[in-house]
Order: structure tokens, then sequence, then C-alpha cells
């Protein structure tokens, strides 16, 4: 193999970032990730408006759905508090989803929420509010439409912004050979398939510029720092 020097990074990626490509990387090695939440998880979930970790972690009602996700987040070694509200943003989606919408085996992450934040404290729970809910006894029909339509548009405007970005970021080189979206995605291989740094060098083609072991754990360790 081919060692590789020491790649330096000329875009310096947010944390939010970092976590929306790390979700991405997650699908792309492992997609029982996303059919085990659903399959496993999602029955004990009940909640139209939306729910944070830290309701989910505290509330003795949610015994059951808190022990389901830590069990799923065990299983593929990826515990972690915005993990865990990525995945409840998730479970809300399919909540208000027509069933059929989610039947199939092809699923996605629904990360509209801030994954800057470990929503670690009360006044994190402000943005878990889910612009879908509705109230019959407070608003029309009408009026409820309206709202969710110009909610609808706006999230749209996001996801395609959000999107451009992220491609952006995962085909971005860096000064060296290796893309900003490796080390994540080698840190999803990790985690989540359990892969040694030298079962990951052997996945690329001996055609291919195969990065060394020691490459890859160093990418490894900058990766987890990239999503704190």
């Amino acid at each position: 193999m081919n060692a590789s020097p020491e790649p330096r990074r000329t875009h310096v990626m947010s944390v939010k970032e970092a976590r929306l490509l790390f979700l991405e990387a997650l699908d792309q090695v492992e997609p029982e990730i996303l059919r085990k939440l659903r399959d496993e998880v999602f029955p004990y979930f009940d909640s139209d408006t939306g729910l944070s970790w830290l309701t989910c972690r505290e509330d003795p009602s949610y015994e059951s759905l808190r022990e389901a996700l830590e069990s799923w987040a065990d299983e593929f070694n990826i515990a972690s508090s915005w993990i865990f509200q990525a995945a409840l943003r998730n479970l809300w989606v399919w909540f208000v989803a027509d069933p059929s919408d989610i039947a199939g085996p092809d699923l996605i992450w629904h990360h509209d929420l801030d994954l800057g934040s470990t929503l670690t404290h009360r006044d994190d729970l402000a943005s878990t509010s889910m612009p879908l809910s509705w109230d019959p006894a407070r608003e029309s029909p009408k009026a409820f439409r309206e709202r969710a339509l110009t909610d609808f548009e706006r999230m749209l405007d996001r996801y395609i912004e959000r999107k451009k970005k992220t491609q952006a970021l995962r085909t971005g080189a860096t000064d060296g050979p290796l893309p900003l979206f490796a080390p994540l995605r080698w840190l999803a291989l990790h985690r989540a398939k359990g892969l040694s740094p030298e079962a990951i060098a052997a996945l690329y083609d001996e055609r291919d510029d195969a990065p060394d072991p020691g490459l890859i754990q160093d990418a490894l360790s900058q990766a987890e720092e990239m999503l704190r």
C-alpha cells in the first residue's frame, strides 16, 4: 500500500456540517440503521408535536422509548445526544407521514433540526417545536393549511441549500489526496461495521492509491473531533 501524506484541510467544516455528512455516511455504509430505527424503535414513539432527547431521557413516561433508542444506538456504536435527537426527529416525521411513505427499504435522515446543539439544556427545547402540529380548537383548517404550506416551502428551501452545500463538502478536495468526506465515511465504517483501519484500507482496489492504515487511524480521530 502507498503511504499518503497527512491531509491538510483548506475548509473549516462546522460541527453541523460534519454531523450532516456523518449521517449520510452512516446511511451509505449501513442502511440497516434507519430500517431498525423504524422497525424496532418507531413502535414506541407516540408524539405528534415532536420530542427532545432531554425530555425522553428524563421523563419516566418515555422509558420504553428511551431503552429502545439506546439499544438501537448501542448495536451500531453511534450513541450520542445529537444522534438521539436526530433519531427522534426522524421518528416524528414518520409519525405524521402516511404509513406507505416509510414502508419500503429506502429511508432517509430528516435532520432539519439544529445538529450543532446536543439539546442538553432546557432552553434548547424550543428548537424542537414542530411546525405541523395543529390544534383544531385554536386554528381553522384553512389557516393551518396555509401555515403548513409556508413552513413546507421554507423547509424545502433549506433542504435544497443544505444538499448543495453537503455535495460541495463531499466532493471538495484538501491540499492532500483525502476528500473532506473520507474521514467521516471511514468513521461510519469503523463505528457501524466495526472495521479496523487495516480493514478499511483493504476495501480499496489495488489500482487505487490506497491510504495507509496509520493515516486512516489519524483520520478517525480527526473525524471524532469534527463531530463534537
